[in-house]
């Protein structure tokens, strides 16, 4: 009887446990990373005074192409729009490098012939902000927060 009692009160135990790493949000994945995690997902920039602009940035699932910037505009009724990729958005000839893509944590490397910079980005408050930090060696650290966008779909393809 006591090796019963004690049979099924570790069954019991085991199977009432619950894993310290879990998380409240059932779509929440510690094997996910950055860009899985965030794939097509869309913030968007503010301009200098805080206010929201017109200027989105996007991640993919991708290592090759794995950030898009997409800027809205238009003058006198014409459409100057521009998708922005990644040959687009670093300096020509320079070295990227991930250094971790790794759940809400995403950060790169940008080497040139001149310096690196390095640049973290951070999915805050259930991946409805993203910091962007930027250490360049010729300039002050920069934190930019963006918020998470309202719309879901900006018009760029992943590549070009």
């Amino acid at each position: 009887m006591k090796r019963l009692l004690l049979i099924l009160s570790i069954l019991i135990f085991s199977c009432s446990s619950n894993d310290s790493n879990d998380s409240n949000d059932s779509n929440y994945n510690n094997d996910e990373t950055f860009l899985e995690r965030y794939d097509g997902v869309v913030w968007q920039i503010l301009d200098d005074s805080g206010e929201i602009d017109q200027t989105y940035v996007r991640f993919n699932n991708d290592t090759i192409n794995f950030v898009n910037f997409y800027f809205s505009l238009s003058f006198n009724g014409q459409d100057l729009s521009q998708c922005l990729f990644m040959d687009d958005i670093f300096i020509e000839g320079s070295e990227i490098t991930i250094l971790i893509n790794d759940g809400d944590v995403f950060a790169i490397s940008e080497t040139d012939s001149e310096s690196t910079t390095l640049t973290t980005f951070t999915a805050t408050n259930n991946g409805n902000v993203l910091e962007m930090e930027l250490l360049d060696p010729e300039s002050q650290p920069e934190t930019i927060s963006l918020p998470r966008a309202s719309i879901t779909e900006i018009p760029c393809p992943v590549s070009q």
